[in-house]
């Protein structure tokens, strides 16, 4: 934008109806009072001239004319906005009955059609744009009203209120044509000064990777891609200051005490995403244990239920493959001990918890939950991990502890 203006900016809205009505190196200019109307008037009937609206009455027959005259001064040759609106009523003498004609416009700037022959529908607007010369131009509108056909002697009884106008006397203009600025994606705030454009340039930009760059990408804007710039050791590229031994030196860091945890962090609503909401159990859930074959005491009911909070993300998308899912818990009386997450068996891994809409456990007739591994259960609650807090199966490790 130019010249640069404290109180007024234009930014794009829309990238694709911008790239369209604008290329690069195209320009728009803002111009104040490029054009108005210096008269308006109806041919052969007298009528009432309010502002910018003609209104009339009179008796109208089937096929007949009506030519409205407007005299436009313009400051520039340009192709202006002109409004023209038309709201009418048609009764039939006889038996009051309301006609509903047909109207059609055709209009001519300077003894020149600029239109063909157009529908008018009542009190809706039509905009033209009109082709203005320096100086006082000459638009003439012609109406042909067609009633329904009756008889060649019928006469309708009609009241007409025209509405005209340049809607753009201070506009934008792309060369000599008017142009709105969110038909070409922008929106601006403020009021520009008379004789601001606005310019379409393409700047200097890095171009965009999908890949993390190294810093001397950004710092040469994008002209180097690599510190170890070896020429013949990557295909397509020839590097005019090719990497000398010791300068730079390149080094591998490897930092594998960094994992990835949600200890600490909030989600969208504010919530701590490491704590859980609530606990649930089956009916009839017990502490009482088994010996199997091997010798080994087993919980008799070995899982419990603990729900999420809804963590922004899908827990199970994160799994490790070769290990098992585990929660450590941090705090509290079951402080210090790990619960293996509960998962289904094929690969990836889902939750086998089935849940309502609302994110709460279903149970059966007994109160107790209902665990699967159906594949569409898998997916609804593949679904809820993103968007609901929801229950997880947990399998007790430590329950003497918790």
């Amino acid at each position: 934008v130019a010249p640069k203006q404290h109180d007024y900016s234009v930014r794009i809205v829309d990238n694709e109806l911008f790239s369209n009505g604008l290329k690069i190196g195209e320009s728009i200019q803002y111009s104040k009072k490029t054009s108005a109307i210096t008269s308006a008037w109806r041919d052969r009937v007298t009528t009432t001239h309010s502002g910018e609206r003609i209104l009339y009455n009179k008796i109208y027959y089937r096929g007949m004319s009506e030519s409205y005259t407007f005299k436009v001064n313009s400051t520039k040759s340009a192709e202006s906005k002109f409004l023209l609106q038309m709201e009418y009523d048609f009764v039939r003498d006889d038996n009051n009955n309301i006609i509903i004609p047909t109207v059609t416009l055709v209009l001519k700037v300077n003894g020149k059609g600029v239109t063909d022959k157009i529908a008018i529908i009542n009190n809706v607007p039509n905009y033209f744009y009109v082709p203005l010369e320096v100086g006082e131009n000459v638009i003439t509108a012609e109406y042909v009203f067609d009633f329904p056909y009756v008889s060649s002697t019928d006469r309708y009884n009609g009241d007409i209120a025209l509405t005209y106008g340049i809607s753009d006397s201070n506009a934008w203009f792309k060369g000599n044509r008017v142009i709105e600025l969110s038909k070409i994606g922008l929106k601006e705030e403020g009021t520009p000064a008379d004789g601001t454009t606005i310019t379409q340039r393409l700047d200097k930009y890095i171009k965009t990777s999908t890949k993390l760059m190294p810093s001397i990408y950004r710092e040469t804007d994008g002209a180097e891609r690599f510190y170890n710039a070896i020429n013949g050791r990557y295909e397509g590229f020839e590097f005019p200051n090719p990497y000398r031994e010791g300068m730079p030196r390149e080094d591998i860091a490897e930092f594998e005490d960094i994992k990835p945890t949600i200890k600490g962090m909030v989600n969208a609503d504010g919530l701590r995403m490491d704590m859980f909401s609530e606990f649930a159990y089956d009916e009839g859930d017990s502490d009482q244990t088994y010996e199997d074959e091997d010798g080994n005491t087993n919980y008799v009911h070995p899982y419990f239920f603990a729900k999420l909070r809804k963590l922004d993300f899908n827990l199970f998308d994160h799994a490790i493959d070769g290990n098992e899912m585990t929660f450590s818990m941090t705090s509290g009386a079951c402080g210090a001990c790990n619960f293996k997450i509960g998962v289904s068996e094929e690969e990836p891994q889902k939750n086998t918890v089935q849940v309502d809409e609302n994110g709460n456990l279903l149970r059966d007739e007994n109160g107790r939950t209902f665990l699967s591994c159906l594949f569409i259960v898998f997916l609804h609650l593949h679904q809820l991990a993103f968007f609901k807090t929801f229950f997880q199966c947990c399998i007790n490790i430590g329950r003497e502890v918790g």
